[in-house]
């Protein structure tokens, strides 16, 4: 099993994303702070802040892949924000509650965990998680955010590659 930052628990992932939040560039900061109390997700100074945190935590590849942009592109608004909620640090959807720490440990297999440095999913978390799957793998990628296969897609590839000679090897 692969685990490629997940998002296993979602107040994990909220505390993560404020925390991170404060990294950004004081101006950035208040214009998410200003937007969120207004309600005004789809304000265009809102979504520009989003981008500002999207470029630094989850794709660091200046410009974005082509398939990056895509994605965003044709994103799928709705179901996003039923799912999720009206942006990446205010979880109002379905996935709002979900949890599944306590289901790690039940994990029999060789599992993987990646995180990229400067991941949503924070390296942190990333071990935290690894500490509740018995004889799971961490790799952390040095140069990477939340899309670790698009920032640094050979090293991706190798770590994978790397993971599975090691289970078939057993």
């Amino acid at each position: 099993l692969i685990l490629a930052s997940p998002g296993l628990s979602i107040r994990r992932f909220l505390d993560d994303a404020q925390v991170l939040k404060k990294m950004l560039p004081e101006s950035v900061q208040t214009v998410i702070a200003e937007q969120e109390n207004a309600g005004t997700f789809d304000s265009p100074e809102y979504q520009s802040a989003v981008t500002e945190y999207y470029r630094r935590f989850l794709c660091r590849r200046d410009p974005w892949p082509d398939d990056v942009n895509q994605t965003f592109a044709e994103f799928g608004e709705s179901v996003y924000r039923s799912m999720w909620g009206p942006s990446e640090f205010t979880a109002t959807g379905t996935l709002r509650n979900y949890d599944r720490t306590a289901q790690l440990k039940e994990l029999r297999l060789p599992v993987l965990l990646t995180s990229g440095k400067f991941d949503e999913v924070t390296p942190a978390t990333a071990e935290y998680y690894q500490s509740l799957i018995p004889g799971a793998k961490l790799r952390i990628f040095e140069n990477s955010a939340h899309l670790t296969m698009q920032d640094e897609p050979e090293a991706y590839v190798q770590a994978v590659r790397d993971f599975l000679h090691d289970v078939e090897s057993r």
